[in-house]
């Protein structure tokens, strides 16, 4: 009897830890469920949060990529066509230029470095949609970073054009410079004694030839400038090198023979020296001009030899103050150096 009461009592004993036991796990449980409910509460939260500053974001990057835009602009505006222009209008553009470049590029930088930011963030909520935060909800999320994504992809293609044309117009500012230093060293490596051997090729580019024209009073302003000044400096360094003769020389002796490029002679028959067979020589191009004037005078130089005093007699007979009519014109295009 004493043995049953006993197990009576360690069966009641056992089915209220049982009990206490399944009504503590009911609340853990519970417990459990609720701080999941606010877990992914949070989540959504956080989702929504940080795809409004996302967005946010993308609309600071439109508006410092348009002042960046905007600075490209007016700094291209200043290097155009700068090779056209007078040295001293040149050199106070690139002065203007080289702040606005510094700023666009400052921007430039600062939105690369807001890319990244916002990559990563785009990157953490996706990480987050990966909780169990209901289909309903992931699926509106996933659709608005759609959105974002591509509104992402559009301002990276701005940005890097803008890359592109900043490259471009400090690449262009960063060759004029370099112009500018090789046109002087040129220059000044042309002295007296390039009238005494008139074969040394200085070896202009096209470029520096056409920025010395546009410089000097070597054509007359009444010449259809542009186009002649054009052809003649982009065919007359490959001439000059081909029939070996100095082009400020022979850009002197073009000068003298042609009234500073304004004779009939040169504007209406691209004779730029006064050749002449039987008659003046009448020719279809600048370019067919240019090369039968290097050429006659290689024959010349062939024939005299190097200098302008053993050339004086053949090209211009009986006038000996040619020689020195041709080197003071030659002095002219040479100091300029002193501008550069």
């Amino acid at each position: 009897m004493n043995y049953l009461k006993r197990l009576l009592i360690v069966l009641a004993m056992v089915s209220m830890a049982v009990y206490c036991s399944t009504a503590v796990y009911a609340a853990e449980e519970e417990d459990s469920q609720e701080t999941k409910k606010e877990i992914i509460q949070q989540i959504k939260e956080d989702v929504n949060k940080d795809l409004k500053s996302i967005k946010k974001s993308l609309k600071v990057r439109e508006k410092n990529l348009e002042r960046a835009s905007n600075k490209l602009r007016k700094a291209e505006s200043y290097v155009h066509d700068i090779n056209t222009m007078t040295v001293t209008k040149a050199k106070s553009l690139i002065k203007k230029a080289k702040p606005i470049l510094k700023e666009a590029k400052q921007l430039l930088k600062e939105d690369k470095q807001s890319a990244k930011e916002i990559a990563k963030q785009i990157d953490g909520v996706y990480e987050k949609l990966h909780n169990d935060v209901g289909k309903e909800f992931c699926e509106r999320k996933l659709e608005a970073l759609k959105e974002v994504e591509e509104n992402r992809k559009s301002i990276d293609r701005i940005y890097n054009s803008l890359e592109d044309e900043y490259e471009f117009i400090s690449q262009s500012k960063e060759n004029f410079e370099k112009m500018l230093k090789s046109l002087k060293k040129k220059l000044n490596a042309i002295h007296s004694s390039t009238s005494a051997n008139i074969t040394k090729v200085s070896k202009f580019t096209s470029e520096e030839m056409l920025f010395l024209l546009n410089n000097t009073s070597i054509v007359k302003k009444s010449r259809k400038q542009s186009q002649f000044i054009e052809r003649l400096a982009a065919e007359l360094p490959d001439y000059c090198s081909t029939y070996k003769i100095n082009e400020v020389v022979i850009l002197s002796i073009m000068a003298l023979e042609t009234g500073y490029f304004t004779s009939s002679l040169c504007v209406n028959y691209n004779n730029l020296g006064g050749l002449r067979g039987k008659r003046y020589l009448h020719f279809s191009s600048i370019s067919k001009g240019i090369k039968e004037m290097l050429r006659c005078t290689r024959n010349i130089i062939n024939l005299k030899g190097k200098s302008l005093n053993k050339i004086n007699n053949l090209y211009c007979p009986g006038n000996s103050s040619w020689k020195n009519a041709v080197s003071s014109i030659e002095k002219r295009i040479v100091s300029f150096k002193s501008k550069l």
